[in-house]
């Protein structure tokens, strides 16, 4: 979604010293005006994730980074299915997340946990 504000103050001032006569002003955004705002989305909800999820980092529920992607299965309609995750601390400790417990920040390219770092921790090793 992307958003964008003028400020019409100029306008006005511009009527005001023409006479306040009925005027149509034209008013074009410039590029570095626009505000793109981009919410978290929940990680089962997207189709096609963009590649650069692949290098996201991953945060706990308290929003301490724990560890980062290293994969992320997709079905055939292009949902995610599981996220695979390295741990930061544990070598070798890989674990799967499920995408319903996952939220994407594409801002950032990070995804952030539900669960907390000792859940994550307590995970099966896929590694």
């Amino acid at each position: 979604m992307r958003a964008f504000g003028i400020c019409l103050a100029g306008v006005a001032a511009l009527m005001a010293a023409k006479g306040a006569q009925a005027q149509t002003a034209s008013v074009q955004a410039e590029p570095s005006d626009i505000v793109t705002t981009v919410t978290p989305a929940p990680l089962a909800s997207l189709t096609n994730p963009p590649a650069k999820i692949a290098t996201a980092n991953v945060k706990d529920a308290s929003g301490v980074i724990v560890g980062a992607v290293q994969r992320v299965e997709i079905s055939d309609a292009g949902t995610p299915t599981r996220v695979d995750v390295a741990l930061i601390g544990k070598k070798d400790h890989i674990v799967s997340l499920d995408p319903a417990q996952l939220t994407y920040d594409a801002a950032n390219n990070e995804i952030l946990a539900r669960s907390s770092a000792a859940q994550m921790r307590a995970l099966p090793n896929r590694g």
